[in-house]
C-alpha cells in the first residue's frame, strides 16, 4: 500500500513540474516576442507603432490595432470611433504651412554649408558639414490640435540616417529617416503629432546615426488633411524647375508613381469600384502607374502575378513600389494592395478611412511582397 501511495505522488509531483516548466516556456515566449507566434513576431518587431502616431480609436478590446486595409468590419465600434475622431480633425478647416532653408526668420543652421543639387526645395539646401549644432525650423502652430509633419530633402548620393525631433506637447518626439535619393524631390510622411499652439520647433541633429551625410532642406506641417502640400518648387542641379506630369513617359522614377497616387487623395473607398470619385485599393494602384504605360487588372492577385513588375524584398523598398497583404494571414488570399511612399508610409485606398490616404505601413495586417514597375 505505501508502495503504491508513493508511486501516485510521485507522478503528481512530475506532472506539477511539467505544467509549471510550459507556463514558464510560455512567460518567456511572451515576454521575448510579445506573442505566441515567434516567427511572425520577431519579423514585425521594428514596426511597433510610435505612441504619438497610434490611430485614435482604432484599437480593439484585446488591444490590437484593428487592421486599416480592406478586410474591415466598417460597422465595429472600433472603427466607428476612428471615423468620428477623424470627422472631428476634418471640420478644422485645412492648415498648412512649408518652412525652407531659404525662410527668412524661420531657419537657423549654425555651421551648415548651403548646397544646391537636384530635387533641392527651394533651390538649395543645407549640409551638416562637421556642424554641431542642429538646424532649427520654426513653425506657426495656429490651434493646438494633431499635425502630419512632412520632410524634404535633395537628391544627393551621400545621404545618412537622420534624426528629426518635433517639439509636442508631451516634449521633443524624435525619428529616424534614411535621406536615400529615391527618396529625394518629395514630402516624406514623418508622422502626426499633437501640437500646442504659438511657434514650435523641428530639429535636426547635425550627426547622422550610421555615417553619410544630413540635409536640411524643407519641412511642412500640415492639419485637416493627410496630404502634404502641392509640390511646386522642386529644382534641378542647374537651378531649373523639373515637371513631372501625367503624360505617358518612356522613363519614369517611383516618385512619379508616388505623386499620381497622392493626387487622388480624399476620393472615397468603394469595393470592386474604379471611377473618378470613387475606388477600391486595386483601382488606385491601377490609376497610379497606368500613365506609364503600365496596364493592371481589378484583382490583387492579378497585379502579383503582373510580368513587367519585379518583386523585391521589404529592406529593399523605395517609393513607388506596390506593396500587398494578406489580412487574413499568410495562407489566405492576397486582399490589399498599396502604393510605398517612404519612411515605411504607403498611400492606399482604405475601407478603414473610407477613403484615399497615405498611412503607416504597420497599420495592415499581413505583408506579403512588393513589386518594383519597369521602365520601358
Amino acid at each position: 500500500m505505501r508502495r503504491w501511495l508513493f508511486v501516485v505522488c510521485a507522478v503528481f509531483a512530475a506532472a506539477l513540474v511539467v505544467s509549471f516548466s510550459n507556463l514558464a516556456a510560455q512567460a518567456q515566449s511572451t515576454d521575448q516576442y510579445g506573442s505566441s507566434d515567434a516567427t511572425e513576431a520577431t519579423q514585425d518587431s521594428s514596426e511597433t507603432p510610435a505612441p504619438e502616431e497610434s490611430p485614435s480609436g482604432a484599437s480593439s478590446s484585446s488591444g490590437e490595432i484593428v487592421s486599416q486595409g480592406s478586410v474591415v468590419d466598417v460597422n465595429s465600434p472600433e472603427v466607428t470611433a476612428a471615423r468620428e475622431d477623424l470627422a472631428e480633425e476634418e471640420r478644422l478647416p485645412d492648415y498648412s504651412q512649408v518652412v525652407d532653408n531659404t525662410t527668412k526668420g524661420a531657419f537657423q543652421a549654425s555651421g551648415w554649408k548651403v548646397e544646391r543639387g537636384p530635387y533641392s526645395h527651394g533651390g538649395s539646401f543645407a549640409a551638416a558639414e562637421g556642424a554641431k549644432a542642429p538646424a532649427r525650423y520654426e513653425i506657426k502652430i495656429p490651434t493646438s490640435n494633431d499635425y502630419s509633419v512632412y520632410v524634404w530633402w535633395p537628391q544627393v548620393p551621400d545621404g545618412g540616417t537622420a534624426r528629426y525631433g518635433v517639439q509636442t506637447t508631451s516634449g521633443m518626439q524624435w525619428s529616424k529617416v534614411e535621406q536615400k535619393p529615391d527618396s529625394s524631390g518629395l514630402w516624406i510622411k514623418l508622422g502626426t503629432y499633437a501640437m500646442q499652439e504659438g511657434q514650435r520647433t523641428i530639429e535636426l541633429a547635425a550627426k547622422p546615426v550610421d555615417g553619410g551625410r544630413v540635409f536640411a532642406d524643407a519641412v511642412a506641417v500640415v492639419r485637416g488633411s493627410s496630404a502634404p502640400p502641392e509640390e511646386q518648387q522642386t529644382f534641378t542641379a542647374s537651378g531649373e524647375r523639373s515637371a513631372t506630369d501625367g503624360r505617358r513617359l518612356a522613363r519614369f522614377s517611383g516618385r512619379d508613381i508616388v505623386r499620381q497616387a497622392r493626387r487622388h487623395e480624399g476620393d472615397k473607398y468603394a469595393y470592386g469600384t474604379c471611377t473618378k470619385r470613387a475606388k477600391s485599393c486595386t483601382c488606385l494602384t491601377k490609376v497610379s502607374v497606368n500613365p506609364f504605360g503600365h496596364t493592371l487588372g481589378m484583382t490583387e492577385n492579378g497585379q502579383w502575378k503582373y510580368d513587367r513588375s519585379r518583386r523585391i524584398p521589404k529592406s529593399r523598398l523605395k517609393p513607388g513600389d506596390e506593396v500587398f497583404f494578406k489580412e487574413n494571414g499568410q495562407s489566405g488570399p492576397i486582399t490589399h494592395v498599396g502604393i510605398y511612399s517612404g519612411n515605411k508610409n504607403i498611400w492606399h485606398a482604405s475601407a478603414f478611412t473610407g477613403d484615399v490616404t497615405q498611412t503607416k505601413m504597420r497599420y495592415i495586417d499581413g505583408y506579403f511582397g512588393a513589386k518594383r514597375f519597369k521602365s520601358r
